[in-house]
């Protein structure tokens, strides 16, 4: 929004930002494709990709401030069809990440001022509390993911 639009807008998600990791001798990337992504009962589900010792998500949503603990949750039941053994740290490892992107960027303007300073300032902060909206998990088997999935918002 900051950079297509020139405004910061408080976002309803946090998505993460395109990154890749070595995890558990896998290749880990996360894309940002947004429309490449399943919706089960109200959920949005990242398309997961497994190919040869690699596990691609389309886009990862990593905070919902009306729904703390949904991101969470729908990593968690993705991870479940991978090989991996400890998604819980994966999981923090990617929000760590796109954590310091955005605390590095305001490092670098700090000491700067200007109208687009105070935007992408503000645009980084917004993002940050998005990110902080994550907390806890919640059930999704099968049964949960076809009823009523969306108690928490």
């Amino acid at each position: 929004m900051t950079i297509g639009f020139g405004f910061a807008d408080r976002p309803y998600h946090a998505h993460s930002l395109p990154l890749s990791i070595n995890f558990e001798g896998y290749q880990i990337t996360i894309g940002s494709n947004l429309s490449d992504l399943e919706i089960k009962n109200g959920i949005i589900f990242p398309r997961l990709v497994l190919d040869d010792g690699a596990i691609r998500l389309s886009f990862l949503n990593l905070g919902i401030p009306k729904a703390p603990r949904l991101p969470q949750s729908v990593f968690y039941r993705l991870m479940s069809k991978t090989p991996l053994q400890n998604s819980d740290e994966l999981f923090g490892r990617i929000q760590h990440g796109n954590r310091m992107q955005f605390i590095t960027l305001l490092r670098k303007i700090n000491n700067h001022k200007g109208e687009i300073i105070s935007l992408l300032r503000e645009s980084a902060l917004n993002q940050l509390e998005a990110l902080s909206a994550c907390f806890g998990t919640r059930t999704l088997d099968d049964e949960v993911v076809e009823s009523n999935a969306l108690r928490d918002i």
